[in-house]
């Protein structure tokens, strides 16, 4: 009903209003860990919240798959959230990184020692010590997990080389890691001497005679080693005069 500043009412239909849902992006966070560790704790991290919104307008619980289980070699792996949700947001879920990392050969679970009891003596050939190279209790491999190399110690001259040495002397085993592993240990050796035996030869001459040529018989020679390999000259004391 109108009046006299009023025109009469003109009945509107009904206007349909729709709120939309807000976007929200879940992003995994990056995490990293060191070669051989569990699984971090993962998280999340929300963007795009309206007003006073937080977490606490999520319903479910938030997950988090990954391919990597402990063990698994250095590398990035995925990182994917999910199983969440919110009436008024539809969430984009977005994968983050977990990086493993190299383990430090520093690390106090690395051990590196000559094998217990080995004892190395020259035999004319290369003459490789036995390296055991342990993470806790795993004992690690030549080539996929480290390189040996070996140089003179002290007064030995060696030429640092993969080829094992031949000749008495000290030495150290240079342990380099590779893989899954990072950084350099080091171990002392000893290659002592081989035992030999020079024996003087019988002789017999006659009364009044002067004393023969005496000569020795060697035993113990290696390989292809004879006598060339001695120093000094040969001497023989005898109570015959």
């Amino acid at each position: 009903q109108g009046d006299l500043n009023h025109l009469d009412s003109t009945a509107v239909d009904p206007i349909a209003v729709t709120i939309a849902k807000a976007e929200l992006t879940a992003t995994a966070d990056n995490k990293a860990i060191i070669f051989g560790e569990l699984a971090p704790q993962f998280t999340v991290t929300y963007a795009g919240w309206q007003g006073d919104d937080d977490a606490s307008v999520l319903t479910g619980a938030i997950a988090y798959a990954t391919p990597y289980v402990r063990g698994n070699n250095v590398g990035e792996y995925t990182i994917t959230p999910s199983g969440v949700d919110a009436a008024n947001y539809t969430i984009t879920f977005v994968d983050g990184t977990l990086t493993v990392n190299r383990k430090s050969a520093e690390s106090s679970d690395i051990m590196a020692a000559q094998e217990d009891d080995e004892q190395l003596v020259y035999t004319n050939a290369v003459n490789k010590p036995t390296i055991v190279v342990k993470d806790t209790t795993l004992t690690l491999t030549e080539e996929k997990d480290y390189t040996l190399t070996f140089v003179g110690r002290g007064e030995t001259e060696y030429t640092e080389s993969a080829t094992a040495p031949t000749h008495v002397g000290e030495y150290t085993a240079k342990i380099e890691f590779i893989g899954n592993y990072k950084d350099m240990l080091t171990v002392d050796f000893t290659i002592s001497k081989a035992e030999l035996t020079i024996t003087a030869d019988d002789k017999e001459n006659i009364f009044g005679e002067e004393a023969p040529e005496f000569t020795v018989s060697y035993e113990g020679f290696l390989g292809t080693d004879t006598k060339d390999v001695l120093t000094g000259s040969q001497a023989y004391a005898c109570e015959y005069k």
